[in-house]
């Protein structure tokens, strides 16, 4: 029995009530908002009556399984499903929550309702109806989330689970404690809004990148004033292969009491900006997210060699420590400043696009047209200029290459300058 000859059946019984002929049962299928198919025992269709093109963008032919099309996981909950309807007696039914695959590729929840009717001799079949409740983005299944809660209430460790866009939806209590905060305070924050603003776009760039693939990322961030001002290390993990499908989790760790541990990890001695290990990290985390709009700024402090060789290193640290001074002053909240090398200082900019990133770097060298003026041990007066140049991430780029583009736009401003 196919498609046509189901339609066809149920037109001649609206017909014989003077409700509707044939040709109007046709103009209807359209509106359709739900599917209505037929199995047999072993789980083949039989009939169907659904919208032109299905549900999902496509039709099952009769003979298909429904089960090549169901999420791996799900596999499981619809064949317990289908074994309560063939065991049951003739007139049950049941219903599951269950993922199917658009034609598109990506996962939709659906509701499945189940009835036998085995015992109708017009069927002879398992009668499955299904309905889409809504595409499935990054999302917690209300059961797990609850089983979740319930496990995570007594749990030692501080464990966040993550819905959608990133919000909490399950926090431990010892995740709470940390956070100086209630379970229920933290019940549907977006994780990033935990931390201080300018380690929020590593943080949205890991949980993007975390849905397009599984693994684990760690980060380490600062959290605001209201969430304790605590340094945490966050550990992120995501389950699944599908974005519609994925559980993010988060393990967090205080490392509030070893302060001068993390200082020494993530910061330079001399200046106290983000050391060459924190800015590499920062960008490699922005750069997971594709979406990420992201420039970098290489400064360079000129001629920091001449400063040492006529007034000694300690004029040249002195140096080093002022220009460092005068990037804090220009730059935005959310923007790291951090040391590479000797001479060498980058700016990451995140949500800087090409467009703003000319003026900005301009910003710079204007701040540079009154030098730095610095005293050196002898009494001389030292001017400090820097050359700055700056490129934005395009997509491929890698954090070599994005350092590399912004060290050329540099080394090409100082020879403008020579």
């Amino acid at each position: 029995m196919d498609h046509d000859a189901a339609a066809e059946g149920d037109a001649h019984v609206a017909a014989d009530r003077g409700l509707v002929g044939p040709e109007h049962l046709t103009s209807l299928l359209p509106y359709l908002t739900e599917a209505v198919y037929l199995f047999d025992r072993e789980g083949f269709l039989k009939a169907r009556l659904s919208p032109p093109g299905g549900l999902l963008g496509f039709r099952l032919e009769s003979g298909a399984n429904l089960f090549d099309h169901v999420h791996p996981d799900d596999i499981p909950r619809g064949l317990l499903i289908g074994a309560d309807a063939r065991e049951s007696s003739d007139g049950w039914s049941g219903e599951a929550l269950i993922r199917l695959r658009h034609i598109d590729g990506t996962w939709h929840r659906c509701v499945l309702r189940a009835h036998n009717r085995f015992g109708d001799p017009a069927l002879q079949g398992l009668v499955v109806v299904l309905r889409v409740v809504s595409p499935t983005i990054d999302h917690v299944e209300p059961e797990l989330e609850a089983e979740l809660s319930a496990v995570a209430q007594d749990l030692p460790t501080a464990y966040l689970a993550l819905g959608p866009g990133g919000r909490i939806s399950v926090a431990s209590e010892a995740a709470a404690a940390l956070l100086a905060s209630h379970r229920s305070d933290l019940k549907g924050l977006p994780v990033a809004d935990l931390v201080v603003d300018a380690d929020q776009p590593v943080v949205r760039a890991v949980y993007a990148a975390l849905l397009r693939a599984p693994g684990a990322r760690t980060v380490v961030a600062t959290t605001r004033t209201r969430f304790g001002s605590r340094v945490i290390e966050a550990e992120f993990h995501a389950r699944g292969a599908n974005p519609g499908t994925k559980l993010v989790t988060v393990v967090l760790a205080d490392h509030t009491s070893e302060p001068e541990l993390v200082r020494l990890a993530t910061r330079d001695p001399l200046t106290g900006l983000a050391n060459r290990t924190k800015v590499l990290d920062t960008i490699t985390g922005l750069l997971l997210d594709e979406a990420t709009v992201l420039s970098v700024v290489y400064v360079d402090l000129d001629d920091l060699k001449g400063i040492n060789d006529a007034h000694g290193h300690e004029a040249g640290d002195a140096a080093l420590i002022a220009v460092a001074d005068r990037l804090r002053q220009l730059v935005r909240p959310d923007d790291v400043v951090g040391r590479m090398s000797g001479d060498e200082f980058v700016i990451v900019c995140p949500g800087l696009d090409g467009r703003s990133l000319l003026p900005f770097v301009q910003r710079i060298g204007e701040s540079t047209t009154a030098p730095i003026e610095l005293h050196a041990p002898d009494g001389t007066l030292i001017a400090v200029t820097v050359s700055a140049g700056g490129a934005t991430a395009a997509l491929g780029d890698t954090t070599a290459s994005l350092l590399r583009s912004a060290d050329e736009a540099m080394f090409q401003a100082k020879h403008r300058r020579c």
